[in-house]
């Protein structure tokens, strides 16, 4: 399982589980209609609380990413492919955002910021 948590995040585990979820589901790890691994394998896989998962599933069902069949499993909702797209744009943006914040507190000109993205973009 590609889930990571980083316990040096400020986002509680339960959000760095529903984040990864959504970010496999965009990168087509997980396919829509298809089944999720259970609440107690991911909690198992992870070393958390099955509460935790469930929680994070439970966020996912709220936003219309994954639906519940009684009995049977989580399954990723149709369309959940490009909600997640959306989502982690969203979220990469929000992080640029901040980072450039930084640079420009910093005392970094637009010529010198532009020569970071630049440099970045040539690795």
């Amino acid at each position: 399982m590609k889930l990571r948590i980083d316990d040096t995040s400020p986002i509680p585990i339960y959000g760095q589980i529903k984040n990864g979820i959504i970010q496999m589901i965009a990168l087509g790890d997980f396919k829509e209609n298809e089944k999720l691994p259970s609440v107690r394998d991911v909690a198992v896989a992870l070393k958390v609380n099955p509460n935790t998962v469930s929680r994070a599933f439970t966020e996912l069902s709220i936003e219309k990413i994954i639906y519940t069949k009684r009995g049977i499993g989580n399954f990723v909702k149709n369309g959940a492919e490009d909600l997640c797209k959306k989502k982690v744009y969203k979220r990469v943006l929000s992080n640029i955002d901040q980072e450039l914040d930084i640079l420009k507190k910093a005392g970094f000109d637009k010529k010198a910021i532009e020569k970071i993205i630049n440099d970045m973009r040539s690795k």
